[in-house]
């Protein structure tokens, strides 16, 4: 007979790889499987209690007013000028007061 050269180069006759083969696959197929030795009809073990204080729930009204602190950056910036000199007498307005059209903001010397 003729010899058959396996991929690992190593001479062997057709026989006796096909041997070698089923040979290799009965061992590994016999590996494989796995006997279920659990019961399937076991209760899992109970869960631990925890005891933990609690406390119930009520109905409570929210602060109106939150005091936090943090800095306001105004929108909009407007540089205010006069048409005439003069040193300025008295300031009709403070920082952050509403002011309408029309109403005065200084009054001049």
């Amino acid at each position: 007979m003729s010899e058959i050269t396996s991929p690992f180069s190593i001479p062997c006759r057709p026989g006796y790889c096909l041997f070698l083969t089923v040979a290799a696959v009965s061992v590994l197929s016999i590996g494989c499987q796995q006997k279920s030795e659990t019961p399937t009809t076991a209760e899992p073990p109970p869960l631990p209690t925890i005891s933990e204080e609690t406390f119930p729930v009520e109905m409570r009204t929210w602060p109106t007013l939150i005091r936090t602190q943090g800095s306001l950056i105004a929108d909009e910036v407007v540089v205010v000028g006069t048409r005439v000199e003069g040193l300025v007498d008295q300031v009709h307005v403070d920082l952050g007061d509403r002011v309408t059209a029309g109403q005065p903001l200084v009054t001049l010397r």
